[in-house]
């Protein structure tokens, strides 16, 4: 099952004050379980971008856990156009724009 999100978009050459048209982003449904980082991924206090970044407990690094990374996810949240999952460590973006990030 996928879930179904509409966004609002400007037509070409109008603003987004002006006409707005509807566009489908359609975004895949993700259960809590456990996943392979296909990238490296920086930790955060929250989901989405506008969370600060975190140090993950088990690393003495910024936070950043590197791709083929075996992550526990407890939590699934749903934004506009990206799925985030909340490890023990903090939340990590599974995917975002049409492009998975775990598998």
């Amino acid at each position: 099952m996928n879930i179904l999100i509409v966004s609002m978009l400007p037509n070409a050459g109008e603003s987004m004050r002006s006409r707005k048209r509807e566009r489908e982003v359609v975004l895949p449904d993700m259960q809590p379980g456990t996943y392979r980082l296909l990238y490296p991924l920086r930790l955060r206090k929250g989901a989405g971008l506008n969370y600060d970044c975190r140090t993950a407990k088990k690393m003495k690094t910024d936070g950043t856990l590197p791709a083929g990374t075996i992550v526990k996810i407890d939590e699934i949240k749903y934004l506009s156009v990206s799925v985030w999952g909340r490890s023990d460590d903090g939340w990590l973006c599974l995917y975002m724009s049409h492009t998975p990030y775990v598998m």
